[in-house]
């Protein structure tokens, strides 16, 4: 399966490519190993770090039900330590080796911007991602903006913590998202709205992105895929492309609402005699 994915070239409207990657991790630093012999030109990065970013795309297929618009996911997961989170933490610890002035914001405003421009070819029309730091909103937001300013940002909170929609704080599952309080970094001017999605909708979705397209994702990208889909669902985005990121990996929620199910069918399985 994973030679398969590794091979797949998926095309849509303009020919976009948009899993194009030899493999799930950037080999763009990659370096000469002059100590091995003959093997010169050698795609070996030098270290973990340079792995960071170039992460692939995929269009969404089977959880697309009744959608005008086509859904593009950045599988932001496919990274060293399988998060979004890998691109400011390189960043952050870089620049603070010099003056410590990067913000998160920063680092997607330069990476995973860029990024998505250059993989749609410059067609992507909307933009949706929760909202933990705010960094990636804001970063990307800014970006793509900068590129075409006719490209609409839109954000994604829990429904039962929407403080940035006037609501009030308060439990949700969504983790990563809706941290209670409206972050530094976050730029609500880039942002057309902020969507709100329901904890239960966004592990159904989780769920659905495992088993009908393949993704084990956590429970932050089955929220930003339900506010894509929602978008995606609007017949005046009838043929857009809209972009969205799968941020983590599903296996780090073993424990939480993600996989209750399954641990309760485990739990009640019985041993099975061996002759």
């Amino acid at each position: 399966m994973a030679r398969n994915m590794m091979e797949l070239v998926r095309r849509g409207r303009s020919g976009l490519p948009l899993l194009r990657m030899a493999s799930p991790f950037s080999t763009q630093q990659a370096v000469d190993s002059p100590s091995l012999k003959g093997l010169s030109g050698l795609r070996i990065n030098k270290e973990a770090t340079q792995l960071v970013g170039r992460t692939p795309m995929v269009y969404l297929n089977k959880v697309t039900e009744g959608c005008h618009a086509q859904i593009a996911a950045k599988l932001e997961f496919l990274q060293p330590a399988f998060s979004v989170k890998d691109r400011p933490a390189v960043a952050m610890i870089e620049d603070a080796e010099k003056n410590g002035l990067i913000t998160p914001g920063k680092v997607h405003f330069e990476t995973t911007g860029p990024e998505i421009w250059d993989d749609t070819l410059g067609q992507v029309d909307i933009f949706v991602m929760g909202i933990g730091s705010g960094g990636t909103v804001t970063g990307v937001g800014r970006y793509l903006k900068s590129k075409n300013p006719n490209v609409k940002i839109y954000g994604v909170e829990p429904a039962e913590s929407n403080i940035l929609n006037g609501g009030q704080p308060g439990p949700h599952l969504i983790t990563g998202n809706g941290v209670g309080f409206k972050p530094k970094i976050l730029d609500m001017d880039v942002m057309e709205k902020v969507l709100e999605v329901k904890s239960e909708d966004a592990v159904k979705m989780a769920r659905e992105l495992a088993k009908k397209e393949g993704l084990l994702v956590g429970i932050s990208s089955g929220a930003n895929t339900v506010a894509a889909l929602t978008l995606a669902r609007m017949p005046e985005n009838k043929g857009k492309l809209i972009v969205t990121v799968l941020p983590s990996l599903g296996e780090r929620y073993l424990s939480s609402a993600l996989f209750e199910d399954l641990r309760r069918e485990a739990e009640q399985m019985q041993p099975v005699p061996v002759d």
